[in-house]
C-alpha cells in the first residue's frame, strides 16, 4: 500500500472538534492544507464531511460511512482498507483527514503526519486519538502566529 498520511489541527492536549466543527478558524493553517492536499486524495469519515459540506475541489474525496451508500462528488467506502485501496489505484498521496474514527483507524497504517499545533485555549468535544511522538520524527517545522506545522515520519 502506498504512503497513508495523516493531516490534522490540534491543540497540544490533541483537541480537534466541537460539535461537528473546528474549535477555531486559522485562515493560515487552512490555505496550508489546501495548499499541501489539492491534487491528491483526501479520505474522511461522514460526519467530517457533513461539517465541510461538500467536496474539497481540487482533491479526489473518499468518504467513510457504514450507512451512506452515496454522495455527490465523492467516492463513499463502507470501510478504511476500501478507501485506502483506492487511493492507491488513483496513484495519489492519500490524505486522511479526519475525524477521530477515521483518525483513530488510519494512525496504525500512517507513515506521515502533518500536525498544526494550534496555540490557545479551546474547548471542546472531540480528540485525535492518543499517539506517542517517541514513534516518530520531526520531518520539517514552520512557525506561524497561531500553530506550529510539523511533519512528522514514522520511524523505523
Amino acid at each position: 500500500m502506498a504512503e497513508v498520511i495523516i493531516i490534522v489541527a490540534m491543540t497540544p492536549d490533541r483537541l480537534i472538534g466541537k460539535n461537528h466543527q473546528m474549535p477555531w478558524h486559522l485562515a493560515e493553517d487552512l490555505q496550508s492544507f489546501k495548499q499541501i492536499t489539492s491534487g491528491h486524495t483526501v479520505v474522511m469519515g461522514r460526519k467530517t464531511f457533513a461539517s465541510i459540506g461538500q467536496p474539497l475541489p481540487g482533491r479526489t474525496n473518499l468518504v467513510i460511512s457504514r450507512t451512506v451508500k452515496s454522495i455527490a462528488g465523492c467516492e463513499v467506502f463502507a470501510d478504511m482498507e476500501s478507501a485506502l485501496q483506492r487511493g492507491d489505484e488513483l496513484g495519489e498521496k492519500t490524505f486522511v483527514i479526519g475525524g477521530s474514527q477515521i483518525y483513530q483507524a488510519a494512525l496504525p497504517l500512517a507513515n506521515c503526519l502533518y500536525v498544526s499545533w494550534v496555540n490557545g485555549d479551546f474547548s471542546g468535544d472531540t480528540f485525535f486519538p492518543d499517539f506517542s511522538l517517541d514513534d516518530w520524527q520531526v520531518n520539517t517545522e514552520e512557525e506561524f502566529a497561531t500553530f506550529k506545522l510539523v511533519q512528522y515520519q514514522r520511524n523505523g
